[in-house]
């Protein structure tokens, strides 16, 4: 197992999407447990059949900025992107209930950001939520 090792997020050949962009305070990742044909018995208990695959949801915002640099951080996710349509892309992401790092083939969840104002021209968004979810 490897512990936290200062970063949250890395792409294709280990680039790391930084701080500069993400805020801390809204990072998390859910590890979702899959269940197939689970179904209570005759008594009322559960029976589960748990697969072995653990997918994760990583849920991430980030920080306002100006168009410009909007623009960078989507060129960014632009850049790692398999599919452009589908919006998948491979990650390193920290997982909390693992205490380790794990590499998952994700897509970005659509999302909308928000414009809080327009100052000479160019945009200031505000903070964004986004998230990626394993395949």
């Amino acid at each position: 197992f490897m512990a936290y090792t200062n970063r949250f997020l890395a792409f294709g050949n280990d680039e790391i999407l930084g701080r500069k962009w993400i805020s801390a305070d809204g990072y998390n990742v859910t590890l979702h447990s899959q269940d197939l044909d689970s179904a209570r018995n005759q008594s009322g208990v559960l029976e589960r059949h748990v697969l072995q695959h653990q997918s994760v949801e990583i849920n991430f915002n980030i920080r306002p900025m100006w168009s410009y640099q909007f623009d960078a951080v989507m060129d960014f996710f632009r850049a790692h992107f398999i599919n452009q349509i589908e919006k998948d892309l491979n990650v390193t992401v920290y997982v909390p209930e693992l205490g380790t790092t794990r590499t998952c083939h994700c897509y970005m969840a659509d999302f909308t950001p928000a414009v809080l104002m327009e100052k000479n021209g160019m945009l200031l968004y505000d903070k964004c939520s986004i998230s990626l979810i394993e395949y």
